[in-house]
């Protein structure tokens, strides 16, 4: 079975997160907007109890996530996404350090860059017009995020579902 870790955040920021991702990102309807905490990784179905219990382990301790989108970037030209920007705290940096190393399905693909996706898979074109748009409209959101959510890809829906949460506190 494929799982990740995320932070989900208020059924209000997802909404204004949806508005954008709706228009511009072709994975909207397969997970919702998040934070990655753990990129996916693949577990034995006979193993889920146990690493829902290393989880569970792991996250102790662990503080609330104060999240602050402070603005549109991308990762060109890497590759044409675009995204809202979190700032990077301690709490956000231990959490994604707690399970993102090779104790633990291994090290992260990719470094630490806290965000909410809201474009993907566009073209050279779209990607300019569309991150000059959101550039400037431009987002200032904080909230706390009091838990970790434990996702795992249903592919017969082909979708990510949440399956347990671990509160953060």
């Amino acid at each position: 079975m494929i799982l990740g870790l995320a932070l989900i955040p208020s059924k209000s920021f997802q909404d204004e997160v949806n508005g954008y991702r709706k228009r511009y990102d072709k994975q909207y309807v397969r997970i919702k907007p998040h934070v990655t905490i753990k990129s996916q990784f693949e577990v034995n179905d006979a193993d889920f109890e146990q690493v829902k219990a290393e989880i569970a382990k792991r996250v102790e301790g662990a503080q609330p996530a104060e999240i602050h989108a402070t603005k549109a970037s991308n990762f060109a030209p890497t590759t044409h996404v675009i995204y809202f920007k979190v700032e990077k705290t301690d709490a956000l940096e231990d959490l994604f350090n707690r399970f993102n190393g090779e104790d633990f399905y291994g090290e992260a693909e990719h470094p630490f860059i806290p965000h909410f996706t809201i474009a993907q898979g566009l073209t050279s074109q779209e990607f300019e017009d569309i991150y000059g748009q959101v550039r400037l409209a431009g987002i200032d959101h904080k909230e706390t995020i009091n838990q970790l959510s434990l996702l795992q890809f249903d592919e017969a829906a082909d979708k990510w579902k949440e399956v347990e949460t671990y509160p953060l506190g």
